[in-house]
């Protein structure tokens, strides 16, 4: 018996330009978006914009924006209904 051996020079190429197009659709795509997020303006580092007149400048200022702190958070605190998050836990467990 003789075995005939298969001509399989040509396949690496082909390989090599599949892996080739894929890299160039990737970075295509890459490129697209990253050029799409700068066109669009960055927003601020901070979009609370402190006045002049909030500005903390002795102690009863600090002492009175404590204060208004301590009860927006006990007004957040009466209004959370924290039953619906019960409820989904229960459901999990």
């Amino acid at each position: 018996m003789s075995y005939q051996t298969l001509n399989q020079k040509g396949i690496g190429h082909v390989v090599a330009l599949l892996v080739l197009v894929f890299v160039a659709v990737a970075g295509f795509a890459g490129y697209t978006v990253i050029s799409k997020n700068s066109a669009v303006e960055p927003a601020p580092a901070s979009t609370m914009q402190q006045t002049e007149s909030d500005e903390i400048r002795n102690q009863s200022d600090l002492e009175k924006n404590d204060r208004e702190l301590t009860d927006s958070e006990q007004q957040l605190d009466s209004q959370l209904d924290d039953s619906e998050l019960d409820a989904d836990l229960d459901a999990m467990l």
